[in-house]
C-alpha cells in the first residue's frame, strides 16, 4: 500500500472523494491546505494546514515527505507555485508525481500524467510512425468497449463550488493566512465576476445569436478562427513566451495585418470560462482600428465551436485543446505557444507570417493515430465538477495500468505535522 498526498485539488470535493477512494483500498492519504477553500473541501486520512510562505515551502514540503515517507504526490494543475516546488522535490526524492489538469480531449475527460501536463507532459510522439505504432498498442490494451460517459454542462456546478471555496478563503484567512492559489480574488470579487459572467453568457446568446450564421454566409472558407485562453492559464503564464492574453491579441492582429490576404478575417473567440473575468472588445477594436483592419476582425462569445472549426481557413492558439478541435476538422493549425501536438506533420512549422497564405495541410492518418494514443494513455472519462463518484472509479481502474513503483515501506515513522520544526529551520538558517 502507498501513503498518497494531496496537495490543491480542483475546487469542490473531488480530491476529497478521490483520497476516500484510495483510502478504501488500503493506501494511507494525505492532506495540506493552503487556505480555507482547501481546508473546506479537503478531507484524508490526516489533515495540514501549511501557514508558511512560498520561500519555506521547498524546507516544509521535504522535510513533511521524508517524515511520512511519501510515496506519491497529488496535484491539479503542474505549474502553480507551490506545486512546481512539489515536482522538483519529487523529482530529487524518488517519489511519483501525479498531474491531473482539464482533458486534451473534450468534453467528457479529464487528463491525469505522471511527471507533468500540457508542455511539461512525458507523453511524447516523435513522428508519424511512431505515433502509428503507439495506437496499435493501445488498441491491443483498451479494455473498456462500454462506449463514453457524458457528463454534460458543468457550468452551474463550478459556479457553486467556486463560489463556495473563494467565500471558505475569505472567512478564514485570520486562522490560515496562507494563500497558495493560483487566483487572488476575494470571495466577493470572484461571486461578482460569476454573476458578470451569467448575465454576459445570456446577453450575448441574445446579441449574438446570428453571429455565426453572418460569418458562414459571408466568409465561408475565408476566415482565421483565434481561441483566446483564460487569463490566469497555465498555457498562456508558464507554456508560452507571452505574458498576457493581450500581447497575443496583438500578434495576432499585427501578423494578420502585415501578411494576410485583403480577402481574408479573423475571427476571435472568448473563452467561457473567463467571460466575467475579462473582456477584449474594446482593446481588439482600438487596435484594429490603428492597424486598419477594423472590418476583417470579429470577436465573439457564444459561438458554436465546432461550427467555427468546420468552416474557418485555419486556426492559430498558444496551446488550447480547440488546437487538438481543429486537427480534428483537418483544418491547417498554428501553435504560437509549446504544446505535445505541435509536431511537424500535424501543425503548420512555418513562421505565423507565412502561414496567412501557406498553411501546412493535415495529415489525417497521423492525426487520428496520436488521437488514439493520447486518449489511451493520458485521458480519463470523467469529470471533476460532475458525477464525480464515477470519475473516482475510473481513475482508479487507468491507475491499475500505471501502479506507483516505488519501494514500499511498512507504516510511516510519524503522522505529524513539521511546520513548526521547518519554520524553525528556515529561521535559523536565515
Amino acid at each position: 500500500m502507498s501513503n498518497i498526498l494531496f496537495l490543491q485539488g480542483p475546487l469542490g470535493p473531488f480530491f476529497a472523494k478521490l483520497a476516500k477512494q484510495f483510502s478504501a483500498l488500503g493506501n494511507t492519504t494525505y492532506k495540506i491546505n493552503f487556505n480555507g477553500g482547501d481546508a473546506y473541501f479537503g478531507e484524508a486520512d490526516y489533515m495540514f494546514n501549511y501557514r508558511g510562505s512560498l520561500k519555506s515551502w521547498s524546507r516544509y514540503l521535504s522535510m513533511f515527505v521524508r517524515r511520512n515517507q511519501i510515496h506519491a504526490i497529488v496535484v491539479y494543475g503542474d505549474c502553480r507555485r507551490y506545486h512546481s516546488i512539489a515536482k522538483d522535490i519529487c523529482s530529487h526524492q524518488n517519489i511519483e508525481f501525479w498531474a491531473f489538469e482539464e482533458g486534451y480531449i473534450r468534453p467528457n475527460f479529464i487528463t491525469l500524467e505522471k511527471g507533468g501536463v500540457n508542455a511539461n507532459s512525458s507523453f511524447k510522439i516523435e513522428n508519424k510512425a511512431h505515433a502509428l505504432e503507439l495506437a496499435k498498442t493501445s488498441k491491443a490494451l483498451q479494455k473498456n468497449t462500454d462506449g463514453e460517459y457524458q457528463f454534460g454542462q458543468t457550468f452551474f456546478q463550478r459556479l457553486y463550488y467556486g463560489t463556495t471555496y473563494y467565500l471558505s478563503k475569505t472567512l478564514t484567512q485570520g486562522w490560515l493566512i496562507n494563500d497558495g492559489h493560483h487566483r487572488n480574488y476575494s470571495a466577493i470579487e470572484e461571486a461578482k465576476c460569476w454573476v458578470k459572467s451569467i448575465r454576459r453568457k445570456w446577453k450575448y446568446k441574445i446579441t449574438q445569436r446570428k453571429l455565426d450564421k453572418y460569418i458562414l454566409e459571408n466568409f465561408s472558407n475565408k476566415y482565421f478562427f483565434v481561441p483566446l485562453q483564460v487569463h490566469c492559464d497555465s498555457q498562456i503564464l508558464s507554456h508560452s513566451d507571452f505574458n498576457d492574453v493581450k500581447e497575443f491579441i496583438k500578434t495576432i492582429l499585427l501578423s494578420f495585418s502585415q501578411n494576410a490576404a485583403k480577402s481574408d478575417v479573423l475571427v476571435f473567440k472568448h473563452h467561457p470560462m473567463d467571460r466575467g473575468f475579462c473582456h477584449y472588445g474594446k482593446y481588439i477594436r482600438r487596435l484594429s482600428a490603428k492597424l486598419n483592419i477594423s472590418q476583417r476582425v470579429i470577436y465573439g462569445h457564444e459561438m458554436h465551436l465546432p461550427t467555427m472549426l468546420k468552416y474557418c481557413k485555419g486556426t492559430v492558439t498558444v496551446n488550447s485543446t480547440v488546437g487538438l478541435s481543429s486537427l480534428h476538422h483537418g483544418k491547417p493549425t498554428k501553435v504560437l505557444g509549446r504544446a505535445n501536438y505541435d509536431i511537424p506533420g500535424l501543425t503548420s512549422e512555418q513562421p505565423l507570417s507565412l502561414f496567412w497564405n501557406k498553411p501546412c495541410p493535415v495529415d489525417g492518418e497521423f492525426f487520428k493515430a496520436y488521437k488514439q494514443a493520447l486518449k489511451h494513455y493520458t485521458q480519463i472519462n470523467g469529470s471533476f465538477y460532475r458525477h464525480i463518484d464515477f470519475t473516482c472509479k475510473q481513475i482508479i481502474q487507468y491507475l491499475q495500468l500505471n501502479p506507483v513503483k516505488v519501494e514500499r515501506n511498512a507504516q510511516p515513522a510519524a503522522y505529524t505535522d513539521p511546520q513548526f520544526e521547518a519554520e524553525k529551520i528556515w529561521q535559523s538558517a536565515n
